[in-house]
């Protein structure tokens, strides 16, 4: 029996395809389905950005089967739209957890050579966690709310001047 051998110039869309269907995250460099960065000054919310990226990438995620990722960044698209509720202890460990989940994700995507843009994308929700968390540390009443507004604010000037 003769083998029907694949021709030279199908083995890159082969290769490609293999790899797709075991890394589909990696693999996919296609980011149309999430929002671009935003730019430093160019009048876009970071929180607004990071609400539509983790939405879309959790939904990515969840297309491609990580159910267990994609509620994780859920959990952490939920703790960051939801600044303003007061500091309660509870309150503290769901942004520390979601904090982790990002940090984890964030080694995981540079440890396994994902794009650029996911790596940049999560250097960029992990500062606005610290941002958070910076702000609510500066705060001498334990329960007061932090602002939108005030989180921009540190997330512009660490983006702009560091």
């Amino acid at each position: 029996m003769n083998r029907v051998q694949p021709a030279f110039s199908d083995l890159p869309r082969q290769l490609t395809h293999s790899l797709t269907y075991r890394l589909p995250l990696l693999v996919d460099n296609s980011a149309s389905d999430l929002p671009a960065l935003p730019e430093v000054g160019g009048g876009y919310s970071v929180i607004g950005w990071a609400d539509r990226f983790l939405r879309a990438y959790s939904q990515r995620l969840e297309h491609q089967g990580e159910s267990s990722v994609a509620s994780q960044m859920r959990r952490i698209q939920m703790v960051l739209t939801s600044l303003d509720v007061e500091s309660t202890s509870e309150r503290v460990r769901e942004e520390a957890d979601a904090f982790e989940a990002a940090s984890e994700h964030f080694d995981y995507l540079r440890a396994t050579g994902a794009p650029e843009y996911l790596v940049q994308a999560f250097q960029l929700v992990m500062l606005l966690q610290l941002c958070v968390d910076q702000l609510r540390k500066t705060r001498t009443n334990q329960s007061h709310l932090v602002s939108f507004a005030d989180v921009e604010e540190v997330v512009y000037v660490k983006r702009c001047c560091h």
